[in-house]
């Protein structure tokens, strides 16, 4: 019978509410306690200030399930594509490293592992931030956006592999716990269609601050380009400046336990949608990079671009995919 997959992740990323310290805690347990496996992409930030907080708990919880990188700061300007626009390619990827560095660096050593994976923060999309990646050893671009992507499916793009693009919506909405049954609807819906079609990975994702707060944080504090007053912090995790944040409005002890008890009955039925879950660790062994090796003959690239037309695109050989710039490299060869 055909598998289908699926990869569930949280963007772990409010480093102003402590309230969502403790919702990655209660997120992380109900997992585990549904068998549902998951990846939290922590920022660095994040990461810092849940050690600054003692929240060995909340480390501990989200270690036990699959950790990746989302940025240093997330939010506070300048953001990714803001400082890389303006720069030529090299002065570009060498200062993303130099931003970006800290941050993994932190979230791997508070979290006592190598991050798997790496997802940009908003739709801060940049290109330079592959070969630092590389680098870094991260296996895995794991996110959603239309910037790259390849019929909806997961693919190779620079290196890492990647599940922008790949379709699906299926989240119920945190905030609305009456979301649920519909969404579970939808998810076994999903996955009979997956499976008649010979399987594949379908991906869900969330923010561990939908359920602590009725707002996101960075909203509150970061919106129209503008930082909050800053200040030098020396006395933390690490010294670093910091923001005088504005909390975002959080939901009553009513309204919270109705949306964790909508989060227990979505993963109950998630464990039995017929997808096996599956973290960011394990996606690179099971989609594996079989034309990087690839060999390709002029018969195959002529066939494939025949139909070319006005517009250069990305081309299916018999080995493997090409971008528009690996065409023109093997044209040219």
């Amino acid at each position: 019978m055909a598998e289908v997959l699926l990869s569930i992740w949280y963007d772990t990323e409010d480093y102003v509410c402590p309230a969502s310290d403790d919702a990655a805690l209660r997120i992380a347990q109900a997992h585990a306690a549904a068998g549902v496996r998951a990846t939290f992409k922590v920022v660095g930030e994040k990461a810092r200030v849940l050690a600054e907080r003692g929240r060995t708990d909340v480390i501990a919880a989200l270690a036990a399930h699959d950790v990746g990188y989302h940025s240093d700061r997330h939010s506070a300007h300048p953001v990714v594509t803001e400082y890389c626009e303006p720069l030529p390619w090299p002065q570009g990827v060498d200062l993303w490293r130099r931003l970006e560095t800290d941050g993994y660096r932190d979230v791997a050593a508070i979290f006592d592992c190598q991050p798997t994976t790496y997802g940009q923060a908003g739709a801060s999309w940049a290109a330079q931030t592959y070969p630092v990646l590389r680098e870094w050893g991260v296996r895995s671009y794991i996110d959603d956006g239309p910037w790259v992507g390849l019929d909806g499916k997961p693919f190779y793009f620079m290196g890492l592999l990647h599940t922008l693009g790949i379709g699906y919506s299926l989240r119920h909405d945190p905030r609305d716990p009456d979301s649920v049954d519909g969404a579970l609807a939808r998810l076994r819906e999903a996955v009979e269609t997956m499976r008649a079609a010979g399987g594949g990975l379908m991906q869900i994702y969330y923010h561990p601050c939908e359920w602590a707060t009725n707002e996101f944080w960075d909203g509150v504090n970061f919106a129209r380009g503008q930082n909050p007053p800053a200040r030098w912090q020396n006395d933390g995790y690490r010294p670093r400046v910091v923001y005088d944040y504005e909390p975002p409005r959080q939901p009553s002890a009513a309204e919270l336990a109705a949306r964790y008890e909508a989060l227990d009955r979505w993963l109950a039925g998630v464990a039995t949608s017929g997808a096996r879950s599956v973290t960011c660790r394990e996606l690179p062994e099971l989609y594996p990079d079989t034309a990087i090796d690839a060999e390709h003959s002029l018969d195959d690239l002529l066939d494939a671009t025949a139909d070319w037309d006005g517009s250069v695109d990305y081309v299916r050989l018999p080995a493997g995919w090409l971008t528009a710039a690996e065409t023109l490299l093997l044209a040219a060869r």
